[in-house]
């Protein structure tokens, strides 16, 4: 069970909540764009006071290999979730008494996540606060119809030496066409979210955080009550009793 104790956690200790060590790159701070000081304070909403050792439950559930690793992080005063597929190790560490007596009671998470139901999305932003949210996922798209993902993507340089790369090949042969087009759904399915980044920075924007969520909506809805100064190009409106129903407004 992930709330089982580890071995190698002392028995003298009691439950903890992890804290992001600063100072240090990690797949904490550099992939999932955590910031020092950020509480990591329930794993797959389990809270961190059923489990005898958080890092202990991650490496658990990384090992099964069933479902995704939700992590929820508190972050002041605010809540997010985002999935880890690598382990803790020295990456975050424990809290002393005196810190955890300190976390209130209402900024700890309510209920249990449905893992296999969320998914990681970016947040990218330039100086100005321009955003833009990336599906960590893929899309089953840019597999089938890469120009047509290009275009969604804005990736107009690569939109337009695809569409010279397949013209230019019938014309040489049709078959070499083809030969191509299925090379570049097999690329580009591939590395997609390597393409979308390196546009982005070529925009001068880059990722500001990782969420866990459902929906590009959703993520929009949560990057704006972390970051009230951003501003996305492509605002989608979320369903606000959805949203409250979610969070838990009362």
């Amino acid at each position: 069970m992930a709330d089982t104790k580890s071995d190698n956690t002392p028995p003298d200790h009691p439950p903890s909540p992890l804290r992001v060590r600063g100072g240090a790159t990690s797949h904490l701070t550099q992939f999932l764009m955590l910031k020092p000081k950020d509480l990591i304070v329930a794993v797959n909403g389990i809270s961190w006071k059923r489990l005898a050792c958080v890092a202990h439950a991650i490496k658990t559930l990384l090992e099964r290999d069933t479902a995704p690793v939700v992590l929820t992080i508190l972050r002041g005063e605010k809540t997010f979730d985002v999935i880890t597929s690598a382990e803790i190790n020295r990456d975050a560490q424990r809290l002393s008494q005196e810190q955890i007596n300190a976390i209130s009671e209402s900024r700890l998470p309510a209920q249990s996540h449905n893992p296999s139901a969320l998914g990681n999305y970016a947040i990218f932003s330039d100086m100005y606060g321009a955003s833009d949210v990336v599906d960590l996922q893929g899309s089953l798209l840019a597999m089938v119809f890469p120009p047509l993902w290009f275009i969604s993507r804005r990736l107009w340089e690569a939109l337009a030496t695809a569409i010279c790369l397949l013209s230019t090949s019938f014309v040489i042969n049709p078959s070499l066409s083809l030969i191509i087009y299925v090379a570049m759904c097999i690329i580009v399915g591939r590395k997609q979210v390597h393409l979308i980044q390196a546009g982005m920075r070529r925009e001068g924007m880059y990722k500001v955080m990782v969420l866990a969520t459902t929906s590009e909506s959703k993520a929009q809805s949560i990057a704006l009550q972390l970051h009230d100064k951003l501003t996305f190009r492509f605002a989608q409106r979320e369903d606000t009793a959805t949203l409250e129903s979610e969070i838990g407004v009362l």
